[in-house]
């Protein structure tokens, strides 16, 4: 029985030695993602930033997004992503430079894109 007890002896030193290496490539690959300095930009900020979303449907949404300073308001669905609103970064948020969302929606739902077209024809 001295043979067997030795050979399992020897099994579970490989198993903890192999458990041990698993372990140490793991804390490794964590310390490698996550103190990389190729993860983080040059100002140590993110470029962009969701600042919120709202669901309106499934699979579709009005996302609020900053990127680099400047406000987007993103409406989302599963073909398409279309820019509804932009902001820019002077101290006044509250100029928009597109049509606002609910000029945006009245077009919609009037069944017009508000280019010029003429559906009286």
């Amino acid at each position: 029985m001295g043979a067997s007890s030795e050979l399992w002896g020897a099994f579970l030193r490989s198993g903890a030695m192999l458990a041990l290496v698993i372990a140490v490539l793991l804390l490794l690959l964590y310390a490698v993602k996550r103190f990389s300095p190729l993860n983080r930009s040059r100002t140590g900020k993110k470029e962009i930033q969701v600042i919120a979303a709202h669901h309106l449907a499934p699979k579709e949404k009005l996302v609020l997004v900053d990127v680099l300073g400047r406000k987007i308001l993103l409406g989302v669905t599963p073909q398409t992503i279309t820019t509804l609103a932009a902001f820019g970064n002077s101290t006044d948020d509250t100029t928009v430079e597109e049509p606002g969302f609910s000029e945006l929606l009245n077009q919609r739902v009037a069944g017009t894109t508000g280019k010029g077209e003429d559906h009286d024809a």
